[in-house]
């Protein structure tokens, strides 16, 4: 049966309704194949049929569910589009609605929903839906027999997640759970099965870490990855022992990782922060002005990586900012700064409560200062989304069009290494559409200042550092508190 077929089909016939899901799914391989983004629309919209002529409120419907929620989700990791995973979440929130307690797929539902919920907080930093994730991760885990084939990958996803709750939190008693669950993943899966290596590296601070590398190719798109995660394992290693062999070994690995990175893919502005964090903590050690200076060249080369998530970008430079100023070099230091400022907008979306704007504000600290960066949060939590409202309000067309820019700018790349290119590529162009559209709505009237309050109160912030001649190293005693 082909899609003209199933078009001509009439609706209400469960038959049908399978066939169109089974196209659905013969388009999403096909995809998964090709990488072809006609295929990923067709089968969203096959999927979307199979659910939309029936009834989903029987349980024949939670198969079909699920499929619409994995291909949707697909979806949303190859355009960026909020509305995609939005869909997935409420189809796999249905599936787990819908089925019994004692339904046998009701691990498989738990699972996905989960996960979904996970790329959310991923992409929004709302807390809620962590852990919510979190909740059904440990059910798809419970619901799931000792010896099932798919135990280990759900282990893994809970592991994941319980990482992300710890590096909220910074509670040690959520990295020693999260720790555990990964060693039972891992301790579930054979040693040549093709996703140890991916366990292993997801493995917390443990020398297992090792084989990850070991285990993947010299050539393989993947190994940079791993090297990076190796290398952010033996600092963890290394703050906690204070030997140096760790964070030597360390600093190799992440220069591996570096050099590994494509110079336009999106994932190295990670290993450049990386690198140039590492190198920093051992001129802490030792001194050597020389790390430090490499240090700060790392850190900026992250923030002038344009194909990176400007979140990331921005905690490159806001700790760049502190070295240079620590280097004396106040005017370049200043410079960065009211960079990093201008495109917070970008970041720091309207879309967060407001406990968490504040925790990925605090992410800035060191630009300029604390005390700034406060200004800064203030001035973005209130200005910032009453600037919007009203410009959605005055003049929607280019309202709308900012919101497209910002989101397809935050963008996440896919795991294939094509979606990477084309989501860099697209990066780019947006970046330079998204000047040009903050240039036009300045040249609307009554919004000749927009998003410049942030420069305003960086500006204002500055006048309260210290001015330092040449010869004197500056102080750069940051205030605390807003």
């Amino acid at each position: 049966m082909d899609h003209q077929v199933a078009q001509q089909l009439q609706a209400g016939d469960d038959i049908i309704r399978e066939h169109l899901a089974a196209l659905a799914m013969h388009s999403y391989h096909k995809y998964t194949r090709s990488g072809n983004r006609q295929d990923i629309d067709e089968a969203a919209e096959l999927a979307r049929r199979s659910i939309d002529t029936g009834d989903v409120s029987v349980l024949s419907s939670l198969n079909r569910l699920k499929k619409l929620g994995i291909i949707l989700t697909t979806r949303y990791e190859r355009t960026g589009e909020m509305g995609n995973l939005e869909e997935a979440i409420t189809a796999a929130r249905q599936a787990v609605d819908l089925s019994a307690a004692d339904h046998p797929a009701r691990a498989v539902y738990f699972n996905n929903f989960g996960s979904m919920l996970h790329r959310r907080y991923q992409r929004t930093g709302e807390m809620e839906n962590l852990e919510e994730a979190i909740g059904m991760a440990k059910q798809a885990v419970n619901t799931t027999s000792i010896d099932h084939p798919d135990r280990a990958n759900r282990l893994n996803n809970l592991g994941n997640m319980l990482q992300s709750w710890f590096e909220w939190t910074g509670e040690t008693d959520n990295l020693e759970e999260a720790i555990a669950v990964a060693r039972q993943a891992l301790d579930s899966t054979p040693v040549d099965h093709p996703d140890r290596a991916g366990y292993l590296s997801n493995l917390g601070n443990m020398l297992q870490s090792q084989q990850a590398v070991n285990t993947t190719p010299a050539d393989h798109p993947d190994r940079a990855t791993c090297l990076n995660n190796l290398g952010n394992k033996l600092q963890s290693r290394y703050e906690r022992t204070g030997e140096m062999a760790n964070l030597e070994e360390a600093i190799a690995v992440a220069r591996q990782a570096v050099d590994l990175t494509p110079a336009d893919h999106p994932d190295l502005v990670a290993c450049l922060n990386n690198l140039g964090t590492k190198l920093e903590s051992r001129f802490g050690r030792t001194g050597d002005s020389g790390d430090l200076e490499e240090s700060s060249s790392c850190l900026y080369a992250a923030w002038s990586c344009e194909t990176g998530i400007p979140f990331h970008r921005v905690k490159a430079a806001a700790r760049c900012v502190a070295l240079l100023a620590g280097q004396s070099r106040i005017d370049a230091a200043i410079q960065l700064g009211q960079a990093v400022l201008d495109l917070l907008p970008v970041v720091n979306t309207q879309l967060l409560e407001r406990s968490d704007q504040q925790f990925v504000m605090t992410t800035f600290a060191g630009v300029a200062a604390n005390v700034c960066a406060c200004l800064a949060c203030n001035c973005q939590l209130v200005d910032g989304k009453d600037d919007l409202s009203s410009l959605r309000s005055d003049y929607y067309q280019i309202a709308c069009r900012y919101e497209r820019l910002r989101t397809e700018i935050n963008t996440t790349a896919g795991d294939r290494e094509q979606h990477r290119v084309e989501t860099a590529t697209r990066r780019r162009a947006a970046l330079a559409e998204l000047d040009n559209c903050i240039d036009d709505i300045r040249g609307c009237a009554g919004y000749e200042r927009f998003l410049l309050d942030q420069t305003y109160w960086m500006d204002a912030a500055l006048q309260t550092i210290p001015h330092v001649t040449t010869d004197q190293a500056p102080s750069c005693q940051f205030q605390h508190g807003c």
